[in-house]
């Protein structure tokens, strides 16, 4: 088997390491490229960027970003996102379906909200 070595494999220290697994994204790249996937919603990806970031004290190296915190950041997102739009259809639901009827239920003769109101306006007369 006739195996090439070059000159720089033959002198190599082992402390050495590719670019790749020696430096890592900075909190600007990240925050760009997940600005890039989720344009609607920069507030939620500088949150759960910065959050990343601050629980493992940065990104770690590209091979580690590309192959863990990539993954797990845009997973948290989602999470997110989905968060947020469960908050607004309950906030639909509250305000057009249960709170009208608890209303008309609580102020309506004999309710206690109706007692309440009674009580007060007599005590003031």
């Amino acid at each position: 088997m006739n195996r090439i070595i070059y000159t720089d494999q033959m002198n190599r220290n082992p402390a050495q390491e590719p670019w790749y697994q020696s430096c890592g994204p900075d909190e600007d790249i990240v925050i760009a490229e997940f600005h890039k996937k989720f344009p609607k919603y920069p507030n939620i990806v500088e949150k759960i960027v910065k959050k990343e970031e601050e629980k493992h004290d940065g990104f770690g190296s590209w091979r580690g970003y590309y192959t863990f915190t990539q993954k797990t950041i845009t997973q948290n997102i989602n999470i997110a996102i989905i968060g947020e739009k469960k908050k607004i259809v309950n906030r639909f639901v509250m305000n057009y379906f249960i709170w009208p009827k608890y209303l008309e239920r609580h102020y309506a003769p004999g309710g206690k909200g109706y007692e309440f109101a009674k009580k007060h306006f007599e005590k003031t007369i």
